[in-house]
């Protein structure tokens, strides 16, 4: 595994080759074969017997791996716990609420120190479905991370990751793992509230997804951002630092209904438009960072601009795709405001591109307030009307046409123009049609 300098994060080869952990991943996909959207398995004598043998496989895999993991040995004592409990339960909903207080990689953070993980979980834009899962994963915490998270950028629940082996739903390579996504009907609230940023990953799919956007659109980069789209060094160590930036705005000032415990979540907008707040937050951040020389800072906002404006509409299904609308509607008013510009057949990012994102930032935040004391409903539809002067909604709309409600929110509300319909064609010739496996 090559790490970012200044990390020592293992490679894993030999937990990765034993027998027992082989074992796991092979029991893993069998049990997700028969699981229900819910995470459970249907009474079936066939199966339940099925079902029992392989959680008597998984619990004995799980205890003979715990030898590489002494520090985690809380973690993985409840796992096999929660793992015996579903089965005695009949393979109900699984509930890994005491595994998820008990996660191991919550606890503290240390460079080179390697985990395994096996939690229940609910996958991002996979329609709610619920299996299981199983990663070994190794911490990277550079010492220069850690100066720039102890004197400037206080992130406390950030857990950088790499991701070394992994079960079926992890092929597509996501960019982190969300603890509150874990099946555990007892919701934990202290521990589980951070993403842990699988930044390898984002940083490949980076990489793979942006070099072949920027050669279809003959855009000229910047010499920091050209390093960072082309030697996986740079590209890792600045989505480490942007990961550390991400997790620090994501707990200020959230807005999205979905951040707020307990509450209904509301349309999947209201996402997209909290998951660009936060990066609008640290784009501005991170060019101070790039005004003072920094040699990873500096790379950070280009980066985020290509990944997210460019590669994040590419990538995923086109069913409430909330990482894609946060792309479209950044284009989308950057292209407004006349930022991005066409000449000779190429594609330009104009010097004002900060004095725009200061300006939607501006536009974000009047949302925020314009919310604050009126009913849900009313600060949606106006969510809907912001992000339609940028991104033209499916045609038809309900919410267009201010008669919205959940049950009327389209799987693609805001569906793809020509621009992205032909720049997708195109990514996907340059990278052999496999931008879902990066």
């Amino acid at each position: 595994m090559v790490s970012p300098r200044g990390t020592s994060v293992s490679p894993l080869v030999k937990e990765a080759c034993d027998p027992a952990w082989i074992q796991l991943k092979d029991d893993i996909h069998r049990l997700r074969i028969i699981q229900t959207a819910d995470g459970g398995i249907n009474a079936d004598n066939n199966r339940t017997v099925a079902a029992h043998r392989m959680v008597w496989q998984i619990v004995e895999a799980v205890m003979s791996m715990a030898r590489y993991f002494p520090y985690d040995g809380e973690y993985l004592e409840a796992v096999v716990d929660d793992v015996r409990n579903w089965a005695r339960a009949g393979f109900d909903i699984p509930d890994f609420s005491n595994s998820l207080r008990a996660f191991g990689p919550n606890d503290g953070r240390k460079d080179g120190r390697t985990h395994l993980v096996l939690l229940p979980a609910y996958a991002r834009n996979s329609g709610g479905n619920c299996k299981f899962e199983a990663m070994l994963v190794g911490e990277a915490w550079p010492e220069w991370l850690d100066d720039l998270e102890r004197t400037r950028f206080r992130a406390d629940s950030y857990r950088p990751l790499m991701l070394a082996d992994f079960t079926a739903g992890y092929d597509a390579r996501p960019g982190a793992f969300f603890p509150d996504t874990v099946s555990a009907p007892q919701r934990v609230v202290d521990g589980s509230d951070s993403s842990l940023s699988l930044f390898a990953c984002e940083a490949a799919r980076f990489r793979a997804v942006c070099s072949a956007v920027v050669a279809s659109l003959q855009m000229e980069l910047p010499r920091e951002l050209a390093m960072a789209l082309h030697e996986r060094r740079s590209s890792q160590q600045a989505f480490l630092l942007l990961g550390l930036l991400r997790d620090r705005s994501r707990h200020t000032d959230a807005f999205s209904p979905s951040t707020i415990p307990g509450e209904v979540p509301g349309p999947f907008w209201m996402q997209a438009l909290e998951a660009l707040r936060v990066d609008v937050a640290v784009y501005l951040e991170a060019t101070d960072l790039q005004d003072a020389e920094h040699p990873i800072g500096s790379m950070v906002p280009g980066v985020l601009l290509l990944d997210r404006m460019l590669r994040a509409p590419l990538f995923g299904r086109r069913v409430r795709n909330v990482d894609s609308l946060a792309g479209q509607l950044l284009f989308g008013f950057l292209q407004h405001h006349r930022v991005l510009r066409w000449h000779g057949g190429r594609l330009r990012i104009d010097d004002n591109v900060t004095d725009m994102m200061v300006r939607l930032a501006m536009e974000i935040d009047g949302l925020n307030k314009y919310g604050d004391h009126r009913p849900k409903s009313t600060l949606w539809a106006a969510a809907h009307r912001l992000i339609s002067r940028y991104v033209p909604p499916r045609g038809g709309s309900a919410w267009d046409h201010g008669m919205g409600s959940l049950a009327s929110v389209a799987p693609d509300e805001f569906p793809l123009d020509a621009f992205f319909e032909r720049l997708s064609s195109r990514v996907s010739e340059l990278t052999a049609g496999s931008l879902s496996a990066v």
